[in-house]
C-alpha cells in the first residue's frame, strides 16, 4: 500500500513540475475567472478566488477517487 502511495505521489509531483511553466504563464487568466472576488478600499486589498477553489476541489476529489479504486 505504501509503495503505491509513493509512486502515485511521485507521478503527481512530476506532473506538477512539467505543468508548472504553463500554470505560471496562465495564472493571470485563471485569476480573472468570474466568481473570484476582489475588494479595494483605501490601502486595503482583499482577493478571494472562490471559483478557483471550487475547480481545484473538484479536480483533487476526482484524483483521490481514482487513486482509491
Amino acid at each position: 500500500m505504501l509503495n503505491r502511495t509513493l509512486i502515485t505521489l511521485g507521478i503527481v509531483l512530476i506532473a506538477i513540475g512539467v505543468a508548472w511553466p504553463y500554470v505560471v504563464s496562465g495564472f493571470n487568466s485563471i485569476l480573472g475567472l468570474p466568481g473570484n472576488f476582489e475588494f479595494h478600499k483605501g490601502g486595503f486589498h482583499f482577493y478571494f478566488p472562490l471559483t478557483l477553489c471550487l475547480i481545484l476541489s473538484i479536480i483533487f476529489s476526482l484524483i483521490l477517487m481514482f487513486i482509491k479504486r
